[in-house]
């Protein structure tokens, strides 16, 4: 590619990355911002990695009770993970350390609510542990 035509290809990006801010939708932003700076890593990947940071930034700055946060952070890494594997899983083991207090649509939960364990218990019905494991009963 040639300068000119890399340089009208920056410009464009640059152009989606500022008129990223005026659409309404918060995920749909994300999305956008996300697509562009994925787009950017081609010719610039130390830009493309802070407008990955700045766009991170921006998820975690927003009020969890009314921003869906898990579904932010998913589709920035999904963006990231092409791009820098390393990178996204690093941050994806933060995120799920950073904030216990989303429940599965992103939204904030109230401490009352408990946890869901990530690791699923073979129990019977009563709660007591399965013995019959792999055998079939009727």
């Amino acid at each position: 590619m040639d300068d000119r035509r890399r340089e009208e290809v920056l410009e464009l990006l640059e152009e989606v990355h500022l008129r990223a801010e005026q659409v309404a939708d918060p995920l749909h932003r994300v999305a956008l911002r996300a697509k562009a700076a994925s787009l950017l890593w081609e010719f610039d990947p130390a830009l493309a990695q802070t407008r990955f940071e700045s766009i991170r930034a921006w998820i975690e700055q927003q009020p969890s009770e009314t921003f869906p946060t898990a579904r932010a952070r998913a589709e920035l890494l999904r963006f990231l993970f092409p791009r820098n594997a390393q990178l996204a899983r690093s941050w994806l083991d933060q995120m799920l350390g950073a904030d216990d207090r989303l429940d599965s649509r992103g939204r904030g939960r109230s401490r009352d609510t408990p946890v869901r364990s990530k690791e699923k218990k073979d129990e019977n019905e009563d709660g007591t542990e399965n013995t019959n494991k792999g055998s079939i009963t009727d």
